[in-house]
């Protein structure tokens, strides 16, 4: 089962309070969702989505792809990743900055990634991943980033990054 939720707050029918009922609502039945997108781009809309479910945590654990448009970091999100071990997917295309910071126990399935290198470089060591998709300009210079893109447990067999730099 795939989820797509999605909330602008410029063109919404219903207040936000609605809106996190009917997620509420999604989310107490939804015990096979496999694939999850939280499309809104407003980084507390996203976090309060997140806290505002309350799944159990076993409900969380079917989630293999996850895909969150949020701009700034949140506590919320490692709680969620967290929670998570059996995620395999992972699109963090607006979120800037490395904050984030997981345990080596984390995300332990974890086989993609779309992120900046920032984040990627958090993220990447001592976890199996395959995949990774940069996403905004980047530079191959002198930054150790760089190296600890090399440090996943097995072969990163795909890398893909931005076309469009200068």
């Amino acid at each position: 089962m795939k989820a797509t939720i999605r909330y602008n707050t410029l063109k919404s029918d219903f207040a936000f309070s609605e809106y996190i009922q009917k997620v509420r609502s999604i989310f107490s039945g939804a015990i096979n969702i496999q694939e999850l997108h939280l499309t809104s781009g407003a980084s507390q809309t996203t976090a309060q989505v997140l806290g505002a479910f309350d799944a159990p945590q076993s409900q969380m654990m079917n989630i293999k792809k996850l895909v969150l448009n949020v701009e700034q970091y949140s506590p919320a999100l490692v709680a969620i990743l967290r929670a998570m071990p059996g995620l395999k997917h992972l699109e963090l295309p607006q979120l800037r900055g490395g904050e984030i910071q997981l345990d080596e126990t984390d995300l332990p399935e974890l086989e993609s990634l779309k992120a900046e290198l920032q984040l990627e470089a958090r993220i990447v060591p001592g976890r199996p991943i395959k995949k990774l998709e940069l996403v905004y300009d980047w530079r191959p210079d002198k930054d150790q980033r760089w190296q600890r893109l090399t440090l996943s447990t097995c072969a990163i067999t795909e890398f893909t990054v931005p076309s469009t730099f200068s």
